[in-house]
């Protein structure tokens, strides 16, 4: 089978946990692919923190983890939520760092503060760029010159 079509039946025991955020499978074998659960969602797998806890306008960091490899290491899957002015974020870039981490960026709306509001469907009104004010401790909307 080969991975354009879809997930093999093979791996139907993976995703009855409905807890999947990424799951990996392996081709190298085409008689019997291999699954495992790159990334969980659940409280216990599942960490959320500030991409630069220093400037919390730059966006958020989800990190799943699932399944252990052979060497007993901890698979990852992590996305990148950086703030920007996009209400659907599609990726910039996936990696697979190694056979156990992957990493997803994208840019998105979700990322930024609530300080930086999204209002006519547009972050800071479609006025302005969400940054973090140093001087007050907080992220805020600059606007833009005349706004």
């Amino acid at each position: 089978m080969s991975p354009t079509m879809g997930i093999p039946a093979s791996c139907n025991t993976n995703l009855l946990n409905g807890h999947i955020a990424a799951l990996r499978v392996d081709y190298s074998d085409d008689n019997s692919p291999k699954c495992s659960t790159v990334g969980n969602y659940d409280n216990d797998d599942t960490e959320i923190k500030l991409i630069d806890d220093s400037d919390p306008a730059k966006g958020i960091k989800l990190t799943y983890y699932g399944d252990y490899n052979s060497k007993s290491k901890q698979s990852e899957f992590i996305i990148e939520l950086l703030c920007g002015n996009q209400l659907t974020p599609v990726p910039t870039y996936a990696y697979e760092i190694d056979t156990s981490v992957y990493q997803i960026k994208m840019s998105s709306v979700f990322g930024c503060p609530l300080e930086c509001p999204v209002a006519n469907r547009e972050l800071c009104g479609g006025n302005g760029h969400c940054y973090y004010d140093s001087d007050a401790g907080a992220s805020r909307c600059y606007c833009n010159h005349g706004k």
